[in-house]
Order: C-alpha cells, then structure tokens, then sequence
C-alpha cells in the first residue's frame, strides 16, 4: 500500500516517498520560466551553441546511413521548396501533405521505379519527380494537391532534367 500525503497547499495528495507535490513543482516551473524568461532563453541559446555541431554530425551520419530518415528529410525539404518558390508557408505536416505516412511513401516509390525501369537499382541515383509539375499550381490547394504521394515517383537523374517541367513527358523506352 502506498502511503499519501497532502502538499503544502493542500490542494493535492502525492506518494509520501517523493519529495515534492509533482502538481504543484511543474506549476512553480512555469511560473518560474516565465518570471525568468531572459535567463532561460540565454540559456537555451548557449545549449543549442554547444550542441549545434553534434546535431550536425549526427544528422549527417543518419543521411548517409538510414535511407528512411534520407527520404523524410528529402521530401520535407521538397516541399517546403515548392511551397515558398509560390510564396506559401507550410502549415500541415509532411506525412498529411503527403497522404501517407513515410513507410508507405517509400514502398510506393520504389513501385514507381518497378513500374518506369522494370526494375529496382538500390543506389543514390534517383530524383524525386512530380508527375505533374508543381509548377503548374496556381492555388495553395493545387500545390498541396502536386505533392501527394500519388503524384511522386523516381526518375534517373537525366530523365527528370530531360523531363523538366512538360506534363506530357514519357521515358525513352530506349534509355532503359
């Protein structure tokens, strides 16, 4: 059985083995932060000074070592591109921008690859293509529409510069 005991306030019971009312500590917190909120902002400021470079570090090694993590930085990245080059911000998430979540996105790529080449080279040689280019979007909707997955697939790098922005572009059958 556990033994309780009321905080000084008095306005809740704790477990008598912990120090302090964990209700009444988070709400002295708060109130702390915002009394002090110079002192706490110079503090995160130097942390994120001193942690900067491991953060780099790491991610680098994530990009070049996991390829799901490669393909979520990529594409949120892609999509912020397409939002600012119209002049919107992003206000969802990718994976709702997306309509899937990441694991899907990846399976349906390497489909679309299966389905342009007839088959699927694991390398680094692949661009993101829209099928429609965003280009093309004149409304914010229009361009959250262009980055559904559905409208995603991989190309070779020549492929997609050859493409650019022409909708009715198909692969040389004679390139594959």
């Amino acid at each position: 059985m556990k033994y309780m005991k009321k905080c000084k306030s008095g306005k809740h019971e704790y477990e008598a083995s912990k120090k302090q009312c964990p209700e009444c500590n988070a709400a002295n917190k708060k109130e702390w932060k915002l009394e002090n909120k110079d002192r706490v902002h110079a503090q995160e400021k130097a942390w994120n000074l001193a942690n900067n470079e491991n953060r780099r570090t790491n991610q680098a090694h994530r990009l070049a070592t996991d390829p799901l993590f490669k393909l979520t930085h990529n594409i949120r990245a892609l999509i912020n591109k397409s939002l600012k080059n119209k002049g919107y911000t992003k206000t969802s998430q990718t994976h709702n921008i997306l309509g899937c979540d990441f694991e899907y996105f990846q399976a349906h790529l390497i489909v679309s690859a299966i389905n342009n080449y007839g088959f699927w080279l694991e390398c680094e040689d692949y661009h993101l293509d829209h099928i429609i280019p965003v280009s093309s979007a004149t409304t914010e909707q229009r361009l959250l529409e262009l980055n559904h997955h559905s409208n995603l697939q991989y190309l070779y790098p020549h492929h997609n510069l050859a493409k650019s922005d022409n909708i009715n572009w198909t692969i040389p059958k004679e390139a594959i």
